[in-house]
């Protein structure tokens, strides 16, 4: 049977234990001299079988131990698993219900009760039980979909952070742009980027979501320098990061502001507008 996201276990404990520790170069070495097998064993589990949470420890624990022991690491390969996982990971809980249905469901019911007729029942005596059993189960579905969509923005979360290291945005993005192969997926790659920033210009804004379009941002400047996608691909991103600038603004000074008071100092910079200057400058 498989393991719910929202249960912890032992073994997902120990990852996020493992995580945490990896952050230490000494630690990282220490890992690779234990189980040389463990980069391969870490990208195997960033496949559709295992369970989100298990997706996100295991990405978090390979960019760690690529920033710390990168030579040990055949790069290549690990972001061709990390790129295909991005461009086929949805953003949002196929389960998910709107908010326009939920209103529609509530509607019918008021409707029905203007009427003299109840969705729930003809008999009064059962219809209290039915209708708080519903609505039980509802607020439990509703629960469940909002812990499924907060541990796949930070599984998507974790694959940019990932992606970004292997693109080497630290260590010269010109270098290593050639990573992503020619032929077409460059534009395909900044495609998707683009549906990502519009995606969280729609939803609630957090402190994640900013996380997100940045990052988003910082690997498109990796794949613009490339100079393997269309130039009305390039307009079309910056137009879009454009926009989620002007849309974050204020949740991004409020962050900048909290910075290392709430573990946000990585969320903080770079800004959205300077990164979007950057990019203009990448647009033909």
């Amino acid at each position: 049977m498989p393991i719910k996201n929202n249960i912890r276990t032992t073994k997902s404990t120990a990852g996020e234990t493992l995580s945490i520790l990896s952050k230490s170069e000494a630690i990282s070495v220490l890992i690779f001299t234990e189980h040389n097998s463990i980069v391969d064993h870490l990208t195997g589990m960033l496949n559709a079988m295992y369970n989100i949470r298990y997706k996100i420890i295991s990405a978090r624990i390979l960019e760690n131990l690529c920033t710390h022991c990168k030579e040990r690491v055949n790069q290549p390969l690990l972001l061709q698993k990390v790129l295909s996982e991005i461009l086929t990971t949805k953003t949002k809980p196929e389960a998910q219900v709107s908010d326009q249905e939920r209103t529609i469901s509530v509607s019918e019911e008021h409707e029905g009760r203007k009427h003299g007729i109840s969705l729930l029942g003809d008999d009064e005596e059962m219809q209290c039980p039915k209708h708080n059993d519903k609505m039980a189960h509802d607020n439990a579905s509703v629960e469940r979909v909002n812990e499924d969509e907060s541990e796949m923005k930070k599984m998507q979360e974790a694959l940019l952070s990932l992606t970004l290291v292997l693109l080497g945005e630290f260590n010269g993005a010109e270098r290593s742009a050639p990573m992503i192969p020619g032929n077409g997926p460059d534009g395909a790659f900044l495609e998707r980027l683009k549906d990502i920033v519009d995606n969280y210009c729609q939803c609630q804004l957090t402190p994640i979501s900013i996380s997100i379009v940045k990052l988003c941002g910082q690997i498109a400047k990796s794949v613009m320098r490339g100079n393997r996608c269309t130039n009305d691909q390039k307009k079309e991103f910056v137009e879009s990061l454009s926009k989620a600038s002007e849309t974050m603004a204020n949740l991004e000074t409020c962050v900048l502001f909290t910075g290392n008071d709430c573990g946000m100092e990585r969320i903080g910079r770079p800004l959205l507008s300077d990164l979007e200057e950057e990019l203009k400058d990448l647009v033909a």
